[in-house]
């Protein structure tokens, strides 16, 4: 299992030429002048920007072809995070296309957040898949069982006891932050 965050780096005019219509739409922006109200068109200068609430929808349109070209028989994508599974040949060929074809479409890889996981195989077709897979990747990150998650949850049973604990000390800080706010009435 590889799992792969990518990184937008500009790539706006791929979307314009892909969307033109609907990346026109929201380039229309309204601009107060003294006593009027004037429209004006002003083009996006690098990228969809932080907080745009339809970054997330463009950052998907533009991954969807990508996404679908995949091989690999497990091919899950959250926005920006990629998993997939499969054999290694299978996952590291698609590997190679989501660098050769995100770099094309402005995105790129960023390699010390990548995770690989080895599942099957004696100990040593393990440590040699996971050679193979340093060199293709380098900075990769490899997890064990016991802290292996895929969108904040655990993958193996082993992982259970930590994620849990973790949620427990989230919710203990909440409420203690809750518990130390002044009481505050309202009426309505």
């Amino acid at each position: 299992m590889l799992s792969i965050p990518l990184t937008e780096t500009g790539y706006s005019r791929r979307l314009r030429s892909s969307f033109p219509r609907f990346i026109l739409l929201s380039s229309d922006v309204q601009i107060a002048n003294k006593s009027h109200l004037r429209r004006a068109r002003h083009p996006f200068a690098r990228g969809v920007q932080q907080r745009d609430p339809l970054g997330p929808l463009l950052f998907c349109l533009l991954t969807r072809n990508l996404s679908r070209s995949l091989q690999s028989p497990f091919n899950v994508w959250y926005l920006d995070d990629a998993t997939l599974g499969g054999d290694f040949e299978l996952v590291s060929r698609d590997f190679q296309t989501i660098v050769k074809i995100g770099a094309s479409l402005g995105l790129e890889l960023n390699t010390s957040k990548c995770e690989f996981v080895v599942c099957g195989g004696t100990p040593t077709q393990q440590q040699v898949t996971r050679q193979k897979m340093k060199l293709l990747c380098p900075g990769v990150i490899f997890p064990d069982k016991e802290t292996l998650t895929l969108l904040g949850a655990p993958v193996f049973p082993e992982a259970i006891p930590p994620v849990l604990e973790k949620k427990i000390q989230q919710a203990e800080l909440m409420t203690s932050r809750l518990e130390s706010r002044p009481t505050k009435l309202c009426f309505c």
